[in-house]
């Protein structure tokens, strides 16, 4: 099953890494607006409401991202809850093995921020003429980083270890 959820997340980690760079010509991405305050990511919504891409503004290629996130949202918490379970099952060192089984809950976490920030932004792209609607998400945007880096540092530090120690054995 975790074979099928990295096919599905590197898939549409390159849809999203597209979407990125067509935004990222205008100097800002979208990991930019989400931690940006107020008055920057109002800024870079105003850039993108003007800047053309094909026959669509980057502020709509910027709403097509962020539905896309929601797909991208599921495939990075499923793949990190298999890889953390799988993981798991081998951790023999008890503080690791529980830090394993705090993934699963800190990634469903990770991934409710995620989506509560993607309803931000996208309330912001509606209300991009309005600045007294502009709902912030940097807070948001960092918790959520914050806790898929410490996920991802528990689950690489296990499985390194156990690399480590099998090529010890043979």
């Amino acid at each position: 099953m975790k074979i099928f959820f990295f096919i599905v997340f590197i898939g549409l980690l390159f849809v999203m890494r597209y979407q990125g760079s067509v935004l990222s010509t205008s100097g800002s991405g979208i990991i930019s607006l989400e931690l940006a305050d107020e008055g920057e990511g109002i800024s870079i919504m105003n850039k993108w409401a003007i800047t053309k891409y094909g026959d669509q503004s980057l502020l709509q290629v910027a709403h097509t991202n962020t539905k896309w996130d929601f797909a991208f949202i599921l495939s990075y918490v499923a793949l990190m809850v298999a890889l953390s379970n799988w993981q798991m099952q081998r951790e023999k060192w008890l503080p690791l093995n529980e830090m394993l089984r705090f993934n699963l809950f800190v990634m469903v976490v990770a991934g409710m921020l995620d989506v509560v920030e993607n309803f931000r932004l996208l309330h912001n792209f509606h209300h991009s003429n309005g600045i007294g609607n502009y709902w912030g998400t940097s807070w948001l945007a960092t918790i959520k980083f914050g806790l898929v880096g410490l996920s991802v540092l528990v689950f690489v530090s296990s499985w390194a270890k156990s690399l480590f120690k099998q090529k010890a054995i043979q």
